[in-house]
Protein backbone atom coordinates (compact mmCIF):
# COMPACT_ATOMS: atom_id res chain seq x y z
CA UNK A 1 0.00 0.00 0.00
CA UNK A 2 2.79 2.24 1.19
CA UNK A 3 4.68 1.55 -2.67
CA UNK A 4 1.22 2.48 -4.40
CA UNK A 5 0.80 5.77 -2.47
CA UNK A 6 4.52 7.03 -3.53
CA UNK A 7 3.79 5.41 -6.93
CA UNK A 8 0.90 7.95 -7.26
CA UNK A 9 2.70 10.97 -5.64
CA UNK A 10 5.31 10.45 -7.93
CA UNK A 11 3.00 10.78 -10.75
CA UNK A 12 1.47 13.89 -9.32
CA UNK A 13 4.88 15.82 -8.58
CA UNK A 14 5.77 14.95 -12.20
CA UNK A 15 2.78 16.09 -13.83
CA UNK A 16 3.09 19.08 -11.46
CA UNK A 17 6.84 19.44 -13.13
CA UNK A 18 5.85 18.70 -16.20
CA UNK A 19 3.52 21.55 -15.99
CA UNK A 20 5.69 23.91 -14.53
CA UNK A 21 8.49 22.87 -17.45
CA UNK A 22 5.42 23.49 -20.33
CA UNK A 23 6.50 26.36 -22.79
CA UNK A 24 3.97 29.85 -21.47
CA UNK A 25 3.29 31.59 -24.56
CA UNK A 26 5.22 34.21 -25.40
CA UNK A 27 4.85 37.86 -24.59
CA UNK A 28 6.26 38.61 -28.12
CA UNK A 29 3.68 36.52 -30.20
CA UNK A 30 2.96 38.03 -33.25
CA UNK A 31 -0.83 38.40 -31.64
CA UNK A 32 0.27 40.26 -28.26
CA UNK A 33 2.55 42.21 -30.76
CA UNK A 34 -0.45 43.29 -33.23
CA UNK A 35 -2.45 44.34 -30.11
CA UNK A 36 0.58 46.26 -28.62
CA UNK A 37 0.96 48.19 -31.94
CA UNK A 38 -3.07 48.62 -32.34
CA UNK A 39 -3.28 50.26 -28.95
CA UNK A 40 0.18 52.42 -29.18
CA UNK A 41 -1.30 54.14 -31.95
CA UNK A 42 -4.69 54.01 -30.96
CA UNK A 43 -4.02 56.10 -27.35
CA UNK A 44 -0.84 58.20 -29.13
CA UNK A 45 -1.83 59.24 -32.58
CA UNK A 46 -3.33 62.79 -32.87
CA UNK A 47 -4.72 62.73 -35.97
CA UNK A 48 -7.55 60.05 -36.09
CA UNK A 49 -9.70 63.14 -36.36
CA UNK A 50 -8.51 64.62 -39.47
CA UNK A 51 -8.19 61.01 -41.15
CA UNK A 52 -11.83 60.61 -40.36
CA UNK A 53 -10.84 56.76 -39.79
CA UNK A 54 -12.62 54.30 -36.87
CA UNK A 55 -9.62 52.84 -35.81
CA UNK A 56 -11.68 50.06 -33.57
CA UNK A 57 -13.04 48.63 -37.06
CA UNK A 58 -9.48 48.43 -38.17
CA UNK A 59 -9.23 46.67 -35.10
CA UNK A 60 -11.61 44.27 -35.62
CA UNK A 61 -10.67 44.21 -39.66
CA UNK A 62 -7.04 43.24 -38.90
CA UNK A 63 -6.87 40.57 -35.75
CA UNK A 64 -7.66 37.29 -37.72
CA UNK A 65 -4.46 38.33 -40.19
CA UNK A 66 -2.39 38.01 -37.21
CA UNK A 67 -1.35 34.29 -36.00
CA UNK A 68 1.30 32.49 -33.89
CA UNK A 69 2.97 30.89 -36.46
CA UNK A 70 3.80 33.64 -38.83
CA UNK A 71 7.15 34.75 -39.51
CA UNK A 72 8.67 37.79 -38.58
CA UNK A 73 8.64 38.85 -42.34
CA UNK A 74 5.07 38.07 -42.26
CA UNK A 75 4.21 39.80 -39.14
CA UNK A 76 6.42 42.61 -40.45
CA UNK A 77 4.63 42.53 -43.88
CA UNK A 78 1.28 42.39 -42.09
CA UNK A 79 2.14 45.68 -39.89
CA UNK A 80 3.23 47.72 -42.33
CA UNK A 81 -0.15 46.81 -44.43
CA UNK A 82 -1.74 48.07 -41.16
CA UNK A 83 0.14 51.51 -40.43
CA UNK A 84 -0.17 52.31 -44.12
CA UNK A 85 -4.24 52.77 -44.07
CA UNK A 86 -3.49 55.89 -41.84
CA UNK A 87 -1.56 57.40 -45.09
CA UNK A 88 0.78 59.40 -42.84
CA UNK A 89 4.83 59.86 -44.14
CA UNK A 90 5.49 60.51 -40.28
CA UNK A 91 4.82 56.75 -39.29
CA UNK A 92 7.45 54.46 -38.80
CA UNK A 93 7.84 50.90 -38.21
CA UNK A 94 11.72 49.86 -37.52
CA UNK A 95 11.94 46.20 -37.27
CA UNK A 96 16.03 45.38 -37.62
CA UNK A 97 15.88 44.08 -40.68
CA UNK A 98 13.78 46.60 -42.23
CA UNK A 99 12.30 49.92 -42.40
CA UNK A 100 8.74 51.00 -42.75
CA UNK A 101 7.44 54.13 -43.62
CA UNK A 102 4.48 55.61 -46.14
CA UNK A 103 5.25 56.93 -49.30
CA UNK A 104 3.08 59.56 -50.84
CA UNK A 105 2.71 58.37 -54.22
CA UNK A 106 0.71 61.45 -55.47
CA UNK A 107 3.27 63.33 -58.14
CA UNK A 108 3.91 67.02 -57.92
CA UNK A 109 6.14 69.19 -59.93
CA UNK A 110 9.47 69.60 -58.62
CA UNK A 111 9.36 73.79 -59.29
CA UNK A 112 13.34 73.98 -58.48
CA UNK A 113 16.58 73.23 -60.09
CA UNK A 114 19.47 73.56 -58.35
CA UNK A 115 22.22 73.30 -60.79
CA UNK A 116 19.96 76.48 -62.85
CA UNK A 117 20.27 78.38 -60.41
CA UNK A 118 23.71 78.28 -59.61
CA UNK A 119 24.62 78.82 -63.51
CA UNK A 120 22.26 80.97 -64.57
CA UNK A 121 21.30 83.73 -61.26
CA UNK A 122 23.76 82.91 -58.44
CA UNK A 123 26.55 84.49 -60.47
CA UNK A 124 29.28 85.51 -57.70
CA UNK A 125 27.34 84.11 -54.76
CA UNK A 126 28.62 84.88 -51.45
CA UNK A 127 28.12 82.33 -48.65
CA UNK A 128 27.72 83.09 -45.07
CA UNK A 129 26.72 80.31 -42.19
CA UNK A 130 24.26 77.80 -44.23
CA UNK A 131 23.19 80.74 -46.45
CA UNK A 132 24.32 81.12 -50.12
CA UNK A 133 23.58 85.29 -51.33
CA UNK A 134 23.72 87.21 -53.76
CA UNK A 135 22.29 90.46 -55.98
CA UNK A 136 19.85 89.61 -59.11
CA UNK A 137 18.36 92.88 -60.83
CA UNK A 138 18.83 94.95 -57.70
CA UNK A 139 17.04 92.56 -55.45
CA UNK A 140 18.65 90.38 -52.75
CA UNK A 141 18.49 87.29 -52.77
CA UNK A 142 19.16 84.13 -50.58
CA UNK A 143 19.06 80.74 -50.45
CA UNK A 144 18.47 78.58 -47.56
CA UNK A 145 18.71 74.70 -48.31
CA UNK A 146 18.54 73.17 -44.94
CA UNK A 147 17.85 73.94 -41.11
CA UNK A 148 20.09 71.22 -39.67
CA UNK A 149 23.26 73.70 -38.69
CA UNK A 150 22.92 76.45 -36.22
CA UNK A 151 21.37 80.16 -37.34
CA UNK A 152 23.45 82.43 -35.40
CA UNK A 153 22.24 86.05 -34.99
CA UNK A 154 25.58 87.23 -36.35
CA UNK A 155 24.94 85.50 -39.92
CA UNK A 156 21.56 87.44 -40.49
CA UNK A 157 23.65 90.79 -39.55
CA UNK A 158 25.88 89.92 -42.57
CA UNK A 159 22.99 89.37 -44.91
CA UNK A 160 20.43 92.50 -43.56
CA UNK A 161 23.41 94.79 -43.73
CA UNK A 162 25.03 93.22 -46.57
CA UNK A 163 20.83 94.08 -48.55
CA UNK A 164 19.85 97.31 -46.60
CA UNK A 165 23.16 99.78 -45.93
CA UNK A 166 25.85 98.75 -48.23
CA UNK A 167 23.41 98.36 -51.88
CA UNK A 168 21.04 101.18 -50.73
CA UNK A 169 19.08 101.09 -54.26
CA UNK A 170 17.85 97.19 -53.65
CA UNK A 171 14.18 97.32 -54.22
CA UNK A 172 13.47 94.17 -52.38
CA UNK A 173 14.15 90.51 -51.07
CA UNK A 174 13.70 87.54 -52.23
CA UNK A 175 14.37 84.37 -49.65
CA UNK A 176 14.46 81.12 -51.41
CA UNK A 177 13.82 78.07 -49.28
CA UNK A 178 12.48 75.49 -52.15
CA UNK A 179 14.15 71.64 -51.12
CA UNK A 180 14.60 72.99 -47.31
CA UNK A 181 13.92 69.78 -45.38
CA UNK A 182 13.79 71.24 -42.30
CA UNK A 183 15.75 69.44 -39.65
CA UNK A 184 17.39 71.16 -36.44
CA UNK A 185 15.48 72.76 -33.60
CA UNK A 186 13.10 75.87 -33.35
CA UNK A 187 15.62 77.67 -31.98
CA UNK A 188 16.33 79.14 -35.45
CA UNK A 189 12.97 80.02 -36.58
CA UNK A 190 13.15 82.47 -33.72
CA UNK A 191 16.32 83.78 -34.98
CA UNK A 192 15.14 84.48 -38.08
CA UNK A 193 11.80 86.07 -37.08
CA UNK A 194 13.75 88.60 -35.14
CA UNK A 195 14.78 89.95 -38.73
CA UNK A 196 11.60 89.87 -40.40
CA UNK A 197 8.57 92.89 -40.39
CA UNK A 198 9.30 96.11 -40.75
CA UNK A 199 11.23 98.76 -39.11
CA UNK A 200 9.05 100.74 -36.68
CA UNK A 201 9.15 102.54 -33.13
CA UNK A 202 5.95 100.44 -32.83
CA UNK A 203 5.84 96.96 -30.67
CA UNK A 204 4.38 93.99 -33.22
CA UNK A 205 3.20 91.17 -32.34
CA UNK A 206 3.16 88.12 -34.80
CA UNK A 207 1.40 84.56 -33.85
CA UNK A 208 3.80 82.19 -35.75
CA UNK A 209 1.84 78.84 -35.29
CA UNK A 210 0.29 77.09 -32.83
CA UNK A 211 1.05 73.75 -31.17
CA UNK A 212 -1.64 70.93 -29.73
CA UNK A 213 -0.67 68.11 -28.05
CA UNK A 214 -1.75 64.15 -27.43
CA UNK A 215 -2.30 64.33 -23.48
CA UNK A 216 -3.84 61.16 -22.80
CA UNK A 217 -5.22 57.47 -24.21
CA UNK A 218 -8.90 58.78 -25.90
CA UNK A 219 -8.78 60.58 -29.15
CA UNK A 220 -10.01 63.34 -27.76
CA UNK A 221 -7.24 63.62 -25.22
CA UNK A 222 -5.48 66.68 -26.96
CA UNK A 223 -4.36 70.24 -25.59
CA UNK A 224 -6.08 73.80 -26.58
CA UNK A 225 -4.08 75.44 -29.33
CA UNK A 226 -1.11 77.05 -27.36
CA UNK A 227 0.15 79.93 -29.97
CA UNK A 228 3.60 80.36 -30.45
CA UNK A 229 4.16 84.37 -31.30
CA UNK A 230 7.01 86.76 -31.38
CA UNK A 231 7.38 90.62 -29.86
CA UNK A 232 9.21 92.71 -32.47
CA UNK A 233 12.09 93.63 -31.17
CA UNK A 234 14.65 96.70 -31.80
CA UNK A 235 16.97 94.80 -34.67
CA UNK A 236 17.48 95.94 -38.31
CA UNK A 237 15.05 93.97 -40.55
CA UNK A 238 14.87 92.87 -44.05
CA UNK A 239 14.35 94.94 -46.90
CA UNK A 240 10.49 95.93 -46.69
CA UNK A 241 9.53 93.98 -50.14
CA UNK A 242 9.85 90.47 -49.09
CA UNK A 243 9.15 87.68 -50.86
CA UNK A 244 9.52 83.83 -49.52
CA UNK A 245 10.06 80.60 -52.14
CA UNK A 246 8.23 77.60 -51.43
CA UNK A 247 7.69 73.97 -52.71
CA UNK A 248 6.57 70.35 -51.66
CA UNK A 249 9.84 69.74 -50.76
CA UNK A 250 9.81 72.58 -48.49
CA UNK A 251 9.32 70.48 -45.20
CA UNK A 252 9.62 69.95 -41.59
CA UNK A 253 10.78 73.53 -39.95
CA UNK A 254 10.66 74.82 -42.79
CA UNK A 255 7.65 74.77 -43.41
CA UNK A 256 6.70 76.09 -39.92
CA UNK A 257 9.24 78.84 -40.94
CA UNK A 258 7.12 79.48 -43.59
CA UNK A 259 4.12 80.05 -41.47
CA UNK A 260 5.96 82.39 -39.14
CA UNK A 261 7.11 84.40 -41.97
CA UNK A 262 3.77 84.90 -42.78
CA UNK A 263 2.73 86.48 -39.66
CA UNK A 264 4.10 89.42 -40.92
CA UNK A 265 2.10 91.50 -43.25
CA UNK A 266 4.64 92.50 -45.78
CA UNK A 267 5.97 89.31 -46.58
CA UNK A 268 4.29 87.14 -49.63
CA UNK A 269 4.34 83.46 -50.22
CA UNK A 270 5.61 82.74 -53.91
CA UNK A 271 5.41 79.06 -55.41
CA UNK A 272 3.64 75.55 -54.28
CA UNK A 273 2.21 74.20 -51.55
CA UNK A 274 4.90 73.52 -48.72
CA UNK A 275 5.23 69.85 -47.69
CA UNK A 276 4.07 68.39 -44.50
CA UNK A 277 6.69 66.48 -41.85
CA UNK A 278 6.22 69.07 -39.09
CA UNK A 279 4.58 67.15 -36.25
CA UNK A 280 6.79 66.02 -33.44
CA UNK A 281 7.32 62.13 -33.72
CA UNK A 282 7.32 60.00 -30.43
CA UNK A 283 8.45 56.59 -30.41
CA UNK A 284 6.98 53.13 -28.49
CA UNK A 285 9.12 49.69 -28.12
CA UNK A 286 7.00 46.77 -29.13
CA UNK A 287 7.17 43.69 -27.22
CA UNK A 288 9.60 42.18 -29.79
CA UNK A 289 11.79 44.80 -29.38
CA UNK A 290 9.99 46.92 -32.75
CA UNK A 291 9.75 49.92 -32.65
CA UNK A 292 6.86 51.79 -33.83
CA UNK A 293 7.11 56.08 -34.08
CA UNK A 294 3.88 58.08 -34.74
CA UNK A 295 3.14 62.09 -34.58
CA UNK A 296 2.12 63.15 -31.48
CA UNK A 297 1.69 67.10 -32.39
CA UNK A 298 0.26 69.47 -34.59
CA UNK A 299 0.97 72.43 -35.69
CA UNK A 300 -1.65 74.92 -37.13
CA UNK A 301 -1.37 78.47 -38.70
CA UNK A 302 -2.47 81.32 -37.07
CA UNK A 303 -5.98 80.97 -38.89
CA UNK A 304 -6.36 77.56 -37.89
CA UNK A 305 -4.87 75.48 -40.84
CA UNK A 306 -2.83 72.18 -40.15
CA UNK A 307 0.22 72.95 -41.63
CA UNK A 308 0.76 69.40 -41.88
CA UNK A 309 -1.72 69.43 -44.66
CA UNK A 310 0.83 71.97 -46.65
CA UNK A 311 0.62 75.88 -46.61
CA UNK A 312 -1.24 77.68 -49.85
CA UNK A 313 1.05 80.51 -50.94
CA UNK A 314 -0.42 83.81 -51.74
CA UNK A 315 0.76 83.21 -55.81
CA UNK A 316 0.54 79.85 -56.68
CA UNK A 317 2.96 79.40 -59.64
CA UNK A 318 4.86 75.94 -61.28
CA UNK A 319 7.99 76.30 -63.19
CA UNK A 320 7.11 75.80 -66.81
CA UNK A 321 8.96 73.20 -68.19
CA UNK A 322 9.56 75.64 -71.38
CA UNK A 323 11.37 78.54 -69.24
CA UNK A 324 13.37 75.91 -67.92
CA UNK A 325 14.46 74.56 -71.10
CA UNK A 326 16.11 77.95 -71.94
CA UNK A 327 17.56 78.67 -68.16
CA UNK A 328 14.61 80.46 -66.65
CA UNK A 329 13.17 79.58 -62.97
CA UNK A 330 9.61 80.36 -63.22
CA UNK A 331 8.77 81.13 -60.15
CA UNK A 332 11.96 83.18 -59.09
CA UNK A 333 11.58 85.57 -62.06
CA UNK A 334 7.40 85.87 -61.16
CA UNK A 335 8.92 86.84 -57.76
CA UNK A 336 11.84 89.70 -59.03
CA UNK A 337 8.58 91.13 -61.21
CA UNK A 338 6.47 91.59 -58.28
CA UNK A 339 9.48 93.58 -56.42
CA UNK A 340 10.46 95.42 -59.38
CA UNK A 341 6.76 96.86 -59.40
CA UNK A 342 7.63 99.55 -56.91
Amino acid sequence: MKKILVLIAMVFAFASCEKLLMPKPPINSPKIVFEELWKAVDEGYIYFKQKGLNWDSVHAEFKPKFFDTMTDRQLYDTCKLLLSILKDPNIQLEAGFARYQYTDTTTYPKNFNYDLLVKNYWGNYEVTGPFIHTIIDSIGYVYYGSMEGQVKDEHLKILVERFKFEHDSLRGMVFDIRNNKGGGDMSNLFTFAERLGVDTSFKVTAILFKTLYKNGPEKDDITDPKAIYYEQGDKSKFLRKFILLTNRDTRGNAALLTSAAAGFSNVKIYGDFTGGGVSRIVGHELPNGWQVRFPASMFLTDDDKNIENGLEPNEKIDMKASDEAIGHDTILDEAIKEIMKI
